[in-house]
This record gives C-alpha cells, structure tokens and sequence, in this order.
C-alpha cells in the first residue's frame, strides 16, 4: 500500500481512523470490521445502523481461494449519522480473511475504511466510556471544551446523530490528524504546514478496554504549527 511505512497493509492515515498506528494488526481489525457488519440488523431501523442486501443472479470466483461470491453488494446504513457504504460480498468474503482489499476479475479495489469506521462508529462504545471531572451529562466532555466546541453541557447527544458528543469529537479530530502528512523522522519536514513526526519508543502496551487489540509500539507525534510543537 503507499503511505504504508511499516507494511502491515494499512496506509499511516488508515491506521490513525482504526485507532492502531502502528500495530501490525490489519488483519484482525478486518474481521472484526466484517463480524460487526454480519451482526447488524437486516432491516430497516431508524435507531441503529443496519444492512441492506442487493444479491444479483450471478457469481465472481476468488481469484485466491475460488470460493464463490455473489455479484452483489451489500449496503451498511448509519441513519442517525446520515451515512451509508456500499460492500461487494466478494469484499466482505476478502475482510473475512483479513484484507480490506479485494480483486474482482483482476481489478484490486479498497473499502473505504475510513467512511466504514465512522459508518459503524456508534457500536464502539467501550472507548468512550471514560470518566471526565466536571462532566455532568458524562459525554466525555468537561463543561470548559463542550463549550470551546459549542456543545450543549447538560445534553450528552447535542446534534442527535447516534452519538455523544464526546465521541462526536475525539472523530472528527482523528479524521484531521489523520488527514495530516506524515513525515519520517529523520527527512526534512515542511516549513509552512502542520505534519505529523511519529517518534516511536520500544515497549508494548495493552488496551485496557479490547484486550485482543494491542500497541506494539507506542507512538509520540510532533505535530509542529508555526515553529511550535
């Protein structure tokens, strides 16, 4: 993949939206992904994201393995956050074996991790969890930032999206980061932008929430703006 500096098939912008820079885990990540979208409701919900099948009469072959795939796709929507992605069953059969890529008829196409991860968003609930002082609709966030972001303090879900509002801004924060170059450190940066330096250290760490995601090597950004850090 370009933008993919320590090979585990995910792009450096991929791995800040899943939460996993840098870990080597695309694969279980993947899985995770489909065995979320297989729990999802077939039908219709005005509450909760759900999947809509369009099957078609007709089949690709894995070029991998062979195993048949309907020439369909399904549709993952996100209601209240006004969202949707369209799947190929052949990209669905491809994520159920570790790869957000899929090949059919030897064109290699790639999900759009990021519109999946915030499509799917609202089933993370185990990080958003945290408990913030001064927090009084325990959104994950202190009365001083719900109003910096104009935010409602004593409503925990201010534009009704499927979200609180914590959740709300730690992902369009990360989706900025994540937008961000990245540059190797070592390499002349760039003087009049905002970037993103990994400075990595030797260690692993467990998430305390996901045991079966890990941290294999802990990363410090400098993002530099004018001069500061």
């Amino acid at each position: 993949m370009p933008g993919d500096d320590d090979d585990d098939y995910l792009t450096n912008s991929e791995e800040l939206i899943t939460g996993i820079f840098p870990s080597g885990e695309s694969h279980t990540i993947a899985q995770s992904h489909k065995a979320l979208i297989d729990s999802l409701p077939h039908v219709v919900t005005p509450n909760s994201c759900y999947v809509i099948e369009h099957p078609t009469y007709g089949y690709y072959n894995c070029p991998i393995c062979g195993e048949p795939a309907n020439m369909g796709y399904v549709t993952v929507h996100n209601p209240m956050h006004e969202l949707e992605i369209d799947i190929p069953y052949m990209a669905l059969h491809f994520m159920e074996h570790g790869s957000f890529s899929y090949i059919i008829e030897d064109d290699t196409t790639r999900i759009d991790i990021a519109l999946l991860n915030k499509t799917i968003a609202p089933y993370d609930i185990l990080h958003h969890a945290l408990a913030t002082p001064n927090d009084p609709d325990n959104d994950g966030l202190n009365n001083t930032t719900e109003t910096y972001f104009d935010m409602e303090y004593d409503n925990p879900y201010t534009h009704n999206i499927g979200i609180d509002d914590g959740h709300e801004i730690s992902q369009a924060l990360i989706e900025k980061i994540a937008s961000l170059p990245v540059i190797p450190s070592g390499t002349t940066p760039p003087v009049d932008s905002i970037y993103i330096e990994p400075q990595l250290v030797w260690g692993v760490e467990d998430c305390s929430f996901v045991e079966e995601l890990k941290i294999w090597a802990s990363p410090l950004f400098t993002i530099p703006c004018r001069g500061r850090q």
